[in-house]
């Protein structure tokens, strides 16, 4: 990986982490509504260690995907961030939903906070990706 990746991964875990970090307190009490809190007050330094390394391995993983499918502006960003949703998180709510019984509010809540992920960060870093 090269200099320039290793910010990119750094920029972007850090974005990341700072977006679901505004996402979730902007749909925190409408997240309590449908799920059960499994972080008390004490475990929240774990479970922030826990979501740096989830936003730290997403970052890594749109880097390499940036830098394969060559996205070096805003649009071509924009349709990878949106396929992605489409593919897996998408997908897998929608399995939730089906076969575990995930209350539909519950997946529409998490899947906007995938889909502003994957959109933002895809931008960017294609926006990084450019060519000088």
């Amino acid at each position: 990986m090269t200099k320039t990746n290793y910010l990119s991964v750094l920029l972007s875990t850090v974005i990341c982490f700072l977006l679901g970090a505004f996402y979730y307190t902007i749909f925190g009490a409408e997240l309590s509504k449908y799920s059960t809190p499994v972080v008390e007050q004490q475990e929240v330094f774990p479970s922030m260690v826990v979501e740096l390394i989830r936003c730290f391995i997403l970052s890594v993983v749109l880097v390499i995907l940036v830098n394969i499918t060559n996205s070096n502006n805003w649009k071509e960003g924009f349709k990878l961030g949106l396929l992605l949703w489409l593919g897996f998180p998408l997908v897998l709510w929608m399995g939730a939903i089906a076969h575990e019984n995930t209350p539909i509010m519950l997946a529409i809540i998490h899947s906007g906070d995938w889909l502003l992920k994957l959109i933002v960060l895809t931008v960017i870093l294609s926006f990084r990706n450019r060519k000088k």
